[in-house]
């Protein structure tokens, strides 16, 4: 749908307001859009009026400025002459001497940053104010007001300009080229899901492969967080002096370059991947290991004097324990008896006396003593 406005930048309207005695002002009418051509309503914005002498970069004669707030067509309404003058007098302006330009500037956030928004030719509506000071008077109806516009509306395609004699409508439809007669149905959605770009009632097109970067990056450039979007990674670097320290994958898989530090982690560890050794066994304790009453298991069988063993390993392999050894030193029984099973109460044993016994019997010479078993210790006595 072709659109149409009245002007490129701003519509302005321009009308001497002139009674039995001409005042001293003129009406000023504009349109305020902002850089997407869209209409600012309800906005209150500031206007620099600047009258220039002899051409658009002529001296200013005359300078003022006004606040106003846009109606909901973007249409400000003033009075030029009757602003805050800065310099200047607006009675003093001599508008028979030479050409007039009007300088506009905006500031649409209504302020004093004013922007040039161009300059412009006063013609003849204001040049009527100089009409007070000429014998000229002659008006076919003797009435100065009717000619004054006061009000211009778009109403659908149809301009109304009105003024003391009524409203003059003019169709403008002609100038609108829509098929359709639908002022709606050309409007269009663009979306865009990955690499695909569509436009509502329209068609897709695949965007080609690259990698869009967002980043943020410290003052010098050489340290930033980014996320890399490509057809096939989705990811976040973590990068300081220009090298990349981590990244985080799309699974959730944390890569790591250099050394990881942390003061806990959460949970038993399981998840835990790609950590060499066996955490503790390939370290050298600098103190004692605190258990706090969990066991040690999993023990394989030792191998060397040094290697813990299992209870299992112990009980298995306990042997005669004197048997296969040779004493080095005198064995110290502390009333106790040499046995077969360790539990019987017969057996040879010494007492604090140093008096041998077997079974319940003493032999108190201090002889040799023989190798007798105990059914004959019944004759249990001096070896011959």
């Amino acid at each position: 749908m072709r659109k149409f406005t009245l002007t490129i930048a701003m519509a302005i309207i321009v009308a001497l307001t002139s009674f039995a005695q001409t005042p001293q002002a003129f009406k000023y009418q504009a349109v305020v859009r902002d850089a997407a051509g869209e209409i600012l309503s309800g906005t209150t914005v500031s206007l620099r009026m600047s009258i220039r002498d002899g051409s658009a970069s002529g001296t200013v004669i005359y300078r003022e400025t006004h606040t106003a707030i846009t109606n909901q067509f973007g249409l400000v309404n003033i009075e030029i002459g009757n602003g805050t003058p800065n310099i200047g007098t607006f009675s003093a302006i001599s508008w028979g001497s030479g050409s007039k330009f009007l300088e506009t500037e905006l500031d649409p956030a209504g302020g004093t940053t004013y922007v040039s928004m161009g300059t412009a030719q006063l013609m003849s509506v204001p040049y009527a104010l100089y009409s007070e000071n000429t014998a000229n008077t002659d008006d076919a109806d003797a009435d100065p007001a009717n000619e004054l516009n006061t009000s211009v509306t778009l109403n659908g395609t149809d301009l109304e300009v009105t003024d003391a004699g009524g409203t003059l409508t003019t169709n403008l439809s002609s100038l609108v080229d829509d098929a359709d007669a639908d002022a709606t149905n050309e409007l269009q959605t663009l979306s865009i899901a990955g690499s695909d770009l569509t436009i509502s009632d329209g068609n897709t097109i695949t965007l080609p492969n690259s990698t869009v970067t967002n980043k943020i990056s410290d003052t010098d450039g050489d340290t930033w967080v980014d996320t890399e979007q490509t057809t096939d990674n989705d990811s976040i670097r973590f990068v300081t002096g220009g090298i990349e320290r981590a990244r985080i994958l799309p699974d959730g898989t944390l890569e790591v370059e250099g050394t990881l530090e942390a003061n806990a982690f959460v949970g038993d560890g399981s998840g835990l991947t790609g950590i060499s050794g066996d955490n503790l066994g390939n370290h050298i304790a600098t103190e004692n290991l605190d258990l706090s009453n969990n066991k040690i298991i999993n023990l394989t069988e030792p191998t060397a004097n040094t290697d813990a063993a299992t209870k299992q390993y112990v009980d298995n392999n306990s042997g005669d324990n004197l048997g296969n050894h040779t004493a080095t030193q005198n064995i110290q029984l502390n009333d106790n008896k040499l046995t077969n099973d360790g539990s019987s109460t017969e057996g040879l044993w010494i007492d604090i006396n140093n008096d041998i016994h077997i079974d319940n019997r003493v032999r108190q010479e201090k002889e040799t003593v023989c190798m007798v078993t105990f059914s004959q210790a019944e004759n249990f006595g001096k070896c011959t």
